[in-house]
């Protein structure tokens, strides 16, 4: 019997393609990876292993950003040294760090990109009252 897929990998592959993105934490294609929905039903969603094909090798969900997104992200890591979103953990993985960071500052030009043409989600007024209700004793 023939398994289906909520999403199989040829429609999760068109998807792909029609965005054209890049791994918003290491810049390379992103692919369908197998996996199960909330449903427990078999599907694909895009995604990417950083590199790592290895039987086994667990991916990372993404749909990912624009290539020149993540090229200026990284630059922009670069840049700043080791404080751009880079969480210093003691005896953590540097290159485990550096993705993360670049992934937050891509979050973080995309947010700008929106912004240019859209209306923030919130007003002063409505942060103000939302600080006050959760962080004033």
């Amino acid at each position: 019997m023939k398994k289906e897929y909520k999403t199989s990998k040829k429609e999760c592959q068109l998807q792909i393609t029609l965005l054209g993105n890049v791994c918003d934490r290491c810049g390379r294609n992103i692919v369908p990876l197998k996996t199960v929905d909330n449903s427990g039903l078999p599907t694909f969603w895009a995604g990417c292993y950083h590199g790592d094909d290895s039987k086994g090798a667990w991916g990372h969900f993404t749909t990912g950003v624009n290539k020149e997104v993540y090229i200026l992200a990284y630059k922009l890591v670069l840049e700043d040294g080791l404080y751009l979103s880079m969480d210093k953990e003691k005896n953590s993985d540097f290159d485990y760090l550096f993705m993360n960071g670049v992934s937050k500052v891509c979050r973080v030009i995309n947010s700008i990109e929106y912004l240019k043409v859209n209306r923030p989600r919130y007003t002063k007024t409505q942060l103000r009252k939302d600080y006050i209700k959760n962080y004033k004793t």
